[in-house]
């Protein structure tokens, strides 16, 4: 029987997991910057520091058990172990501690099972494990990064971790349209899907063709592959057709995207989009297939295209939220002054430049009095118009021949997200009526 109170549940393991991932984090950075030096020459790189963070988490769970002996055992021997370890080059030459933290968390492992405490003992070593079998992954991982991008994390961690929780949760402005912490949190959210899509872009992109790119760079920017592949087409007329495929394959993740953001915020709106973009998007993928497959063996040099780099910085979510924030402004006025109906006309302007904004602010409405028809139908008006703008790009910087591949995709994508939601009324109404009677 357990000589201590059980302390297996979730918060100790999300706090062994958050103790685990900080030290990650700070071993990353860590690693980057050290990443000229040799393997094992670094005094501590980021499997080191990982497990540094998990001993730290470890330790406490030790106290929270009572076992205050044991925690300050673990913390003595490991400081003792730098001190040695801060010398011990001097002696062999070598400089990871790796091994030495592994030892100590092995053996706190030991005592918490010793104390019956199997679920924490076997999630610590079986975490160690992972990190520890991680080795080459994680050094490929950072000789890949860049320093934009290290930076581009920490300012996205600024914004989430420091920032958010600053913001004070209550409505501010004309008609307390202005929500501080909620607009900043889906400055956070569509911050971090984009900086999710750099990412998958660039370790999945690179040399797959045109159509993953231009899938993988619509979770970054549909907008910003419209704009990119087009220029591309201009100087590459034999390409555009291919081109036209990776714009439209861009364009379906649209919809996924605007779905996570909906979801988040308005589960019900969430699912009342779920069949109009779905079938969008359907579409949308049968015309990107439909211009490609016929030419996958004309696009020889389909691995030269790469997708626009993602120059995420601290000042890409402010003018996001300054965006947004005007969005709900005009939001507000418009159902103040002109009925819910005023969202359209919002929607219409707002959709040329960002989907974003006006998803957000329609999904807010929605959960605060807003009918689910009106917010729907308002980011079906944004997307539209959002489609309708990368039309334009393309017709202007692709040119006809471009125009010509893309507009089919476009219009169907346009007529099944209004026909979709027209089939969605249309079934909700019949299961209704066959419920009341």
């Amino acid at each position: 029987m357990s000589l201590t109170p059980p302390l297996a549940t979730v918060e100790t393991f999300l706090a062994l997991g958050v103790a685990l991932g900080l030290g990650l984090l700070v071993g990353l950075e860590r690693g980057w910057s050290l990443r000229a030096e040799p393997v094992g020459g670094r005094y501590a790189g980021v499997r080191s520091f990982a497990l540094i963070g998990l001993l730290g988490g470890f330790t406490a769970v030790l106290e929270a058990m009572g076992l205050r002996l044991y925690g300050l055992m673990s913390f003595a021997i490991f400081g003792l172990i730098l001190v040695v370890t801060a010398v011990r080059p001097s002696i062999t030459g070598a400089r990871g501690i790796t091994t030495f933290i592994a030892a100590i968390i092995t053996f706190v492992v030991g005592i918490c099972a010793g104390f019956q405490e199997f679920e924490i003992a076997a999630a610590v070593a079986v975490a160690m494990t992972v990190v520890l079998g991680m080795k080459d992954s994680l050094h490929r991982f950072i000789a890949g990064v860049e320093r934009s991008e290290i930076n581009a994390a920490l300012q996205f961690l600024i914004i989430s971790a420091i920032v958010l929780p600053m913001l004070p949760n209550q409505g501010y402005g004309p008609w307390q349209a202005l929500n501080p912490y909620q607009l900043w949190w889906m400055v956070v959210l569509i911050s971090a899907i984009s900086l999710l899509g750099h990412f998958a872009v660039k370790w999945m992109a690179p040399g797959k063709g045109i159509l993953l790119t231009g899938v993988l760079g619509g979770l970054v920017s549909s907008t910003a592959i419209a704009v990119s592949f087009s220029r591309m087409g201009t100087g590459r007329r034999e390409l555009a057709p291919m081109l036209a495929a990776g714009i439209l394959a861009a364009s379906t993740i649209m919809f996924p995207r605007v779905l996570i953001v909906t979801f988040a915020l308005s589960p019900a709106l969430a699912e009342t989009l779920l069949l109009p973009f779905a079938l969008a998007m359907i579409v949308g993928l049968f015309a990107a297939w439909r211009i490609w497959s016929p030419r996958r063996d004309e696009g020889a040099h389909e691995g030269e295209i790469e997708a626009p780099e993602s120059s995420f910085d601290i000042a890409t979510p402010i003018q996001f939220g300054v965006l947004l924030a005007l969005v709900m402004l005009a939001a507000a006025a418009a159902r103040a002054w002109v009925g819910d109906q005023g969202l359209y006309y919002v929607a219409a302007v707002a959709g040329i430049v960002d989907v974003d904004a006006i998803t957000v602010t329609a999904s807010r409405g929605s959960t605060a009095g807003l009918s689910l028809i009106v917010a729907s139908v308002s980011i079906l008006i944004g997307v539209t118009s959002n489609s309708l703008a990368k039309a334009g790009f393309v017709a202007v910087l692709g040119g006809g021949p471009m125009l010509r591949f893309i507009w089919p995709g476009f219009l169907g994508m346009i007529v099944a997200l209004f026909a979709g939601l027209g089939i969605e009324q249309i079934v909700k109404v019949a299961l209704d009526a066959g419920a009341g009677s």
